[in-house]
């Protein structure tokens, strides 16, 4: 069996997994912690939210021997511009309230006063793929619009390469010299890399993955993929940087740079996958059958969702409430104060995810500015997992 057929019957195996098993969620002091099968994702409250393990059949695969607060995975607004060094504490690594729901992590920071934003996170398992959905809203808490983007960093040591397919552009920033292109593949072999303390940046296809040579495992993150002119100002869609010391990398993904109004508030999904890549594979940069296992991974691991569902026997409530829709605008009615923030997420008759949105009062009314023809599925979920279904058909475009 090739590799393209051992991922289908690997997708096989864990989707059996999935309909038979659930993820177990367990606190040990500002910790929580989920368990699933071989993976394990352990989540600091009490830090900033901050993701302190991610394993895979015990080996820890994130960086956590920093004295500096460089560990694990954060999220940042972008671009850096706006707040400088160090991060907002209050975004970074102060402590965020806590909230479990239906075998979710949901947590809510506090307000930062300099940038005027809020960062609420989620966390859970998927058990169809054994993959972990994380979501990142940023809420303007201020009056007035701002724009800024969403920003992923995520630390791992230096046991093997980083890889991403390239969308458009050259690899650009002064790491970029330790870069390799392979057909439409950047590789980055850092841990013989001759430059440290420094960084690249790429338009790229929506992953990026780190391979850990010594125990065969490949990391992915997948997120939406956006193009080069969308990015923040001198930011990118991928970004890696070095420590000066040689000790982790950090894996960088930012999404749109976005106007966010008044009251407002935008979303960034985000999926991690950890997988075993086959004896037979050889690890080696740019070789072809690895290359061809990396790509079916990438592309067979869907995109996150918004509001993660487990795919057994849910069930909802109803959502009481009005949706009206006119030309070029959603306007949610009647919704009780107790159901925000809702999450809303259009699909279109494809299944395509065309919009998702939190939604926060006053603002109730949604823009869809740029619909093309045809038939879509509205979900709008409440923090209570009370859902709303609603079809909205668009005869013209607006």
């Amino acid at each position: 069996m090739g590799s393209y057929g051992r991922l289908l019957a690997y997708v096989m195996l864990i989707t059996t997994l999935g309909v038979n098993a659930q993820p177990t969620l367990q606190k040990t002091g500002s910790r929580f912690s989920f368990s699933f099968g071989d993976l394990y994702l352990s989540v600091d409250t009490a830090r900033g939210g901050r993701i302190v393990s991610l394993k895979y059949g015990g080996e820890e695969l994130l960086y956590l021997q920093s004295t500096q607060d460089m560990n694990g995975s954060t999220f940042w607004p972008s671009p850096q511009s706006l707040w400088g060094w160090p991060p907002p504490a209050n975004i970074d690594n102060k402590a965020y309230r806590v909230k479990i729901s239906d075998n979710k992590l949901l947590l809510t920071g506090k307000v930062d006063a300099t940038l005027n934003i809020r960062i609420y996170k989620s966390f859970a398992i998927d058990t169809t793929d054994t993959s972990v959905v994380i979501n990142y809203f940023i809420k303007n808490e201020g009056s007035q619009p701002i724009r800024l983007a969403p920003w992923e960093v995520t630390r791992v040591p230096l046991k093997g390469p980083v890889v991403f397919m390239i969308e458009e552009g050259q690899v650009s920033g002064e790491l970029a010299s330790q870069t390799q292109a392979v057909d439409t593949h950047i590789w980055y072999d850092q841990e013989n890399t001759h430059v440290a303390g420094k960084k690249f940046f790429a338009n790229g296809m929506g992953w990026l993955a780190y391979l850990n040579i010594n125990k065969r495992l490949i990391f992915i993150k997948k997120f939406p993929d956006i193009a080069a002119n969308t990015a923040a100002p001198s930011e990118a869609e991928v970004e890696v940087y070095t420590a000066g010391d040689l000790s982790y990398s950090e894996l960088e993904n930012q999404g749109k740079y976005t106007e966010i109004l008044g009251k407002d508030s935008m979303v960034y999904a985000v999926r991690w996958a950890v997988r075993k890549i086959p004896t037979d594979i050889p690890i080696e940069i740019g070789n072809a059958q690895l290359t061809r296992f990396i790509d079916s991974l990438a592309s067979h691991l869907r995109t996150a969702d918004t509001m993660i569902i487990s795919s057994t026997s849910h069930k909802f409530l109803p959502l009481r409430g009005n949706v009206h829709f006119s030309k070029g605008q959603i306007q949610l009615l009647d919704f009780a104060d107790a159901d925000f923030p809702l999450y809303l997420t259009l699909c279109d008759a494809s299944g395509k995810t065309v919009l998702q949105k939190q939604v926060f009062p006053p603002h109730t009314i949604i823009p869809l500015r740029t619909l093309l023809p045809g038939i879509y599925l509205m979900n709008i979920i409440n923090s209570q997992q009370l859902k709303m279904t609603e079809k909205i058909i668009v005869f013209e475009s607006f």
